[in-house]
């Protein structure tokens, strides 16, 4: 297969996705240029808090576009991939922000790695904490059932494969190479969720 044919592909796979998602990409645009605004909020600034706010909330929304562009394209185990990415992004941001002594963000700034599974371990223990003056409580639930969730689409196994093709008669599967939107709204409709 030659990648113009690819190229055609997508370009109708866009037009479709375009017709049936349009109110959420709406969304997921507004929530762009908002996260857009907030990141402007904290550009320049000399606080290691603030920086690292910036930076990591860049990350994520470059994160969410590639996702976005994989949707529209019906690469779903890539986009699946690209929100895993934007989601451990966050969770690195958010275990940050709820660090009341504000060490983490220095730390980071400085080069220290912080894997994946400290910032979910981390925010698995932090029930409630205070942060300049602020209360926050949090419950993990739902962001470990969608890290789970994105794992193991993104992981290749066999549950996998549901995600890039689909059941045409009984134990007749169509499988799509480049990939497609068909069949697959839920899976889209909770990639969007995730964000």
């Amino acid at each position: 297969m030659k990648i113009q044919k690819f190229k055609k592909h997508w370009v109708t796979n866009s037009q479709d996705f375009a017709e049936k998602f349009s109110v959420i990409s709406r969304l997921l645009n507004e929530l762009i240029l908002l996260s857009e605004d907030a990141s402007r909020q904290f550009s320049g600034a000399k606080k290691p808090l603030e920086n690292t706010t910036f930076l990591l909330l860049s990350k994520s929304i470059n994160h969410i576009l590639r996702s976005q562009v994989l949707l529209e394209k019906g690469l779903l185990i890539d986009a699946a991939l690209s929100a895993r990415n934007a989601l451990e992004t966050l969770f690195l941001l958010q275990a940050i922000l709820l660090d009341p002594e504000e060490k983490y963000a220095e730390q980071w700034l400085n080069g220290k790695q912080f894997k994946p599974s400290w910032a979910r371990k981390r925010l698995e223990k932090v029930q409630e904490v205070t942060v300049r003056d602020v209360v926050v409580s949090t419950s993990d639930d739902v962001n470990q059932m969608a890290y789970s969730w994105l794992s193991d689409i993104t992981h290749a196994n066999l549950s996998s494969f549901g995600y890039s093709m689909s059941l045409v008669e009984h134990n007749s599967y169509e499988v799509f190479i480049g990939g497609s939107i068909k069949g697959h709204d839920a899976a889209i409709k909770a990639i969007y969720a995730v964000y």
